[in-house]
């Protein structure tokens, strides 16, 4: 049956009026068609766009240029992929009307085609028929016709055919022509397509500057105000960051700033942390959408959703994914490490799951083997759990943080906490949130990562949010506490706030003690009087009363050997701590003993190359070293060295700290070039670990200008001893003693250099 003209809204494609479609190639409107003539027109090439062209279409210039670029190989299939209102189509119509445009490259037209409804597509591709001009097209059956019309796409002249909203596979693999120059631009949420035959474009969200033009269009033009002095507001800068920089969202936004114009940025701010997706101005359809978009927001989310069947067990599992990464930070890669703990998937698993959301459009892999989930897809799937669920996930986030996080600062590792660094900020408040006991860790760990990188005052801050977090859940005088007081101290300490260090050593050491005596009255076990012991000690160590953490330690090491034998780590841990603890005490020779048999420990248990046995070298040969032996703190500290770069990487900073220390050894035995070379590389890898101003960095910057002052080369020695007194005013008050003492030796080279030139 022939197919008329007025038929056309019933085959499910865009509602689009045939008068209403430009043709930008003929520079004509296109019009229907019933009869076709043997030949066609050298002026007349079919383009077919459903869609006028987007006045405020901005920020995809770089997608058209990739797209274009794309297209330029033969028989090219392109599928722009991205979650439900990103702007896919949008980015298609822009293109098409492109290629609309360039007669030369596209000879034959463009043709527009929704597959949405595939059982609608066979009639639409009859109707569209209509305007390839094939003889006789007007007689043909519909099933003559859709012959006709196959045949006619697989034609020798270039043409771009648009497939619509094309989610399955097969679908391609059906109404792709099998030969001819056509190539063929699919808009799909989903990204399975097979790579050797697809090439894959996935849209991300938009960039941050036209975000703020678009969100700020609507209302520019209603106050008839230039658009990028609106656009220029931190608040809009805010907004876009809540809404993901998402194109139908801030459409949607936009619109509504512009019909309330007394509704002020700071309060549509506020209304959306209030209602998020469920905001009025979210939840409505806008009739004027330029692609006839049918829905709001959050069911355009939900679209995607309602493809997850629980039923069925990928699918839950990849709902599992998306309820786990509603509560991490939003817009941030997830270590595929740190979901694995969290969900108890196996990698295969997690492959399967991803798989699925990659398919129906709401995450995405990305570099590094990570998670990557939108901002309000992450939201969309908060807002549909329970509070109780919500609790029950953020309690097992938190506590695989805690255990990852701490491992990490156990095996010396604290840097690599940066990967975790904005899940663990945004726990550390949805923890406290529900009344968690890991925010005091949580927080901790920020504060040894912060430290570790010299960021004093966001240590500082963090260190302050653990005690208090501790102290709301545990009580003040908890032991929880009393670790946090301590890594408060050492700060303070670094910063030569001593009288303030040892005002949190000392109450630290006071509740270690009160556990310690409580414990003991209500019989503890062993293994936690050790524990409780342990702490005490390492209090008074901090404290400076190493006498009576000496015999603290001592006790912990009776302890442990009698509870798990003579060759346990616990056994290891505490010789290498009264070790060090010997070594300030002067005791040398006993020193270098319980460091020996920590060593022998480490050894046998971990086998001879591991991170702590090179730790007990360094603890060995800075022993021998005070011992004026320094042939054999040579060798202990060149043992060390190659054991690290075999199982370290290249620039970590323990590999910078043995490479000081040789540097040490080899200018007390005047050896100042051997030594110059030491401290190079160890200022090279501190510089590519921390940072050019980190404290470590001006140490090694310090030690260069002494071999060079020695030299007698004073102007190498002073451009050294600056960089380290820059670098130390950058993290220390004035009255730091490293920030007195690099002045007073500048003050003093300066003048010698003055007397020489005078």
């Amino acid at each position: 049956m022939d197919v008329a003209m007025s038929d056309i809204s019933r085959f499910n494609q865009p509602n689009w009026n045939a008068q209403d479609v430009y043709n930008v190639g003929n520079d004509q409107h296109i019009h229907m068609h019933s009869t076709a003539s043997l030949s066609t027109p050298s002026s007349y090439r079919p383009v077919i766009i459903p869609y006028r062209r987007n006045l405020a279409f901005i920020g995809r210039d770089r997608d058209i240029m990739l797209l274009d670029r794309y297209f330029a190989m033969p028989s090219a299939v392109v599928a722009i992929t991205g979650h439900g209102g990103i702007g896919k189509t949008q980015l298609a119509v822009a293109f098409a009307h492109q290629c609309a445009q360039d007669r030369e490259r596209w000879p034959g037209g463009v043709l527009w085609l929704s597959m949405s409804d595939p059982a609608a597509i066979p009639t639409a591709m009859v109707v569209l028929g209509a305007k390839l001009e094939i003889t006789g097209y007007a007689r043909m059956s519909s099933e003559e016709q859709l012959a006709a019309v196959r045949r006619s796409l697989e034609g020798q002249e270039p043409r771009l055919l648009v497939f619509d909203n094309c989610e399955d596979p097969s679908l391609l693999r059906l109404w792709w022509p099998a030969s001819g120059a056509a190539k063929v631009l699919i808009t799909s949420r989903s990204e399975n397509w097979n790579y050797t035959q697809v090439v894959l474009h996935r849209l991300s969200s938009l960039p941050r500057a036209a975000s703020c033009e678009l969100l700020m269009t609507p209302r520019a033009r209603w106050l008839q105000q230039d658009v990028r002095l609106l656009a220029d507001s931190p608040l809009v800068n805010q907004i876009c960051e809540e809404l993901g920089d998402h194109a139908l969202a801030l459409h949607l936004a936009g619109s509504y700033l512009a019909e309330n114009p007394r509704t002020t940025l700071d309060m549509f701010l506020a209304e959306f942390g209030r209602h998020h997706l469920n905001l009025p101005s979210l939840t409505k359809i806008d009739p004027q959408s330029p692609t006839e978009y049918p829905r709001a927001l959050a069911d355009t989310i939900a679209l995607s959703f309602q493809l997850l069947k629980p039923g069925d067990s990928v699918d839950r599992q990849a709902i599992a994914v998306l309820d786990v990464t509603a509560h991490l930070a939003l817009d941030k890669p997830i270590p595929t490490t740190l979901f694995c703990r969290v969900s108890g998937m196996s990698l295969d698993e997690l492959d399967a799951a991803m798989q699925r959301l990659c398919v129906v459009g709401l995450a995405s892999n990305g570099r590094d083997n990570t998670i990557l989930v939108h901002r309000l897809v992450a939201i969309y799937a908060r807002l549909n759990q329970a509070d109780i669920q919500k609790k029950q996930i953020v309690k097992k986030i938190a506590g695989v943080i805690v255990d990852m996080g701490q491992r990490l600062i156990d095996e010396g590792h604290p840097k690599a906490i940066a990967a975790l660094l904005s899940h663990i900020t945004h726990v550390v408040k949805t923890s406290a949130l529900f009344e968690l006991p890991h925010t005091g860790a949580l927080s901790g760990i920020l504060g040894v990562y912060y430290e570790h990188i010299a960021d004093y005052a966001k240590a500082r801050e963090s260190y302050e949010q653990a005690i208090h977090a501790d102290e709301r859940y545990y009580g003040v005088d908890d032991v929880h506490v009393s670790g946090h007081l301590k890594a408060m101290g050492h700060l303070l300490a670094q910063m030569n706030r001593l009288e303030d260090a040892q005002i949190y050593y000392q109450r630290a050491a006071e509740i270690s003690l009160q556990a310690l005596q409580v414990g003991e009255m209500q019989g503890d076990s062993r293994p936690s009087t050790a524990r409780r012991v342990r702490e005490l000690g390492a209090a008074y160590c901090a404290l400076g009363n190493f006498i009576q953490a000496h015999l603290l330690y001592a006790r912990a090491l009776v302890i442990d050997e009698e509870i798990f034998g003579p060759m346990n780590l616990v056994v290891a841990d505490d010789c290498h701590d009264l070790g060090k603890l010997l070594k300030q005490l002067g005791d040398l020779p006993m020193a270098r003993t319980y460091l020996a048999r920590a060593l022998a420990i480490y050894e046998a248990y971990y086998g001879s190359e591991h991170v702590m046995v090179v730790s007990v070298l360094i603890s060995l040969g800075r022993v021998v070293k005070a011992s004026k032996d320094m042939d054999a703190a040579a060798q202990l500290y060149e043992r060390a060295l190659q054991m690290a770069k075999r199982i370290c990487d290249r620039d970590d900073p323990m590999i910078a700290t043995i490479l000081t220390n040789l540097g040490s050894v080899a200018q007390s035995q005047g050896q100042a070039a051997k030594a110059e070379i030491f401290y190079q590389e160890a200022l090279r890898i501190n510089e590519a670990h921390y940072g050019p101003s980190h404290p470590y960095v001006a140490k090694n910057a310090y030690n260069l200008g002494s071999i060079a002052f020695d030299s007698r080369d004073r102007r190498k020695a002073q451009v050294y001893f600056q960089q380290a007194r820059d670098i130390y005013m950058t993290r220390f008050p004035l009255s730091h003693p490293q920030v007195a003492n690099v002045c007073a030796i500048l003050f003093q080279l300066e003048s010698e250099l003055w007397e020489v030139e005078a």
